[in-house]
């Protein structure tokens, strides 16, 4: 239960976040909406080794990729646990449809972070990650739908 609960919460600052955003998604690659200091194909590639990580079930290698004052709050199993039905249940990658960057900026810090919206198909349909990066591209959010 206490995992349910972790996933939902940081699902939750997720989408609290991207309430907050600054900035609009982007299906070029050369129409930049990240805050100054992000590279988009920086975090572009960030975000797509996270898909493939899931996709692989490789939970263990995306939360050595949180920043390290959220490495505590989520650990492999409980990833597993929340992406690792869903995941199968779409059957096997076939492409991204959509890759779309944002910026938004936490409330409380101040700090920018990159938001990744990447739409991918898959055998039995399509799934999307909402993926958060830091200046350093740990990862400060994710959600999977």
């Amino acid at each position: 239960m206490r995992k349910k609960l972790l996933c939902a919460g940081l699902a939750a600052l997720l989408l609290f976040a991207l309430a907050a955003c600054g900035g609009g998604g982007s299906e070029s690659e050369s129409e930049s909406t990240l805050p100054d200091g992000f590279d988009e194909e920086s975090v572009t590639a960030a975000a797509k080794n996270v898909v493939s990580l899931a996709n692989d079930g490789d939970y263990e290698t995306i939360c050595g990729m949180l920043r390290d004052d959220l490495k505590d709050q989520l650990t492999p199993e409980a990833l597993e646990e929340a992406w690792g039905g869903t995941l199968e249940s779409f059957g096997a990658f076939q492409d991204y449809k959509t890759v779309a960057t944002a910026s938004t900026q936490d409330t409380a810090s101040g700090e920018d972070y990159a938001v990744v919206g990447l739409v991918c198909t898959y055998e039995n349909g399509e799934g999307t990650f909402t993926l958060s990066f830091d200046k350093d591209l740990a990862l400060v959010g994710l959600y999977l739908k």
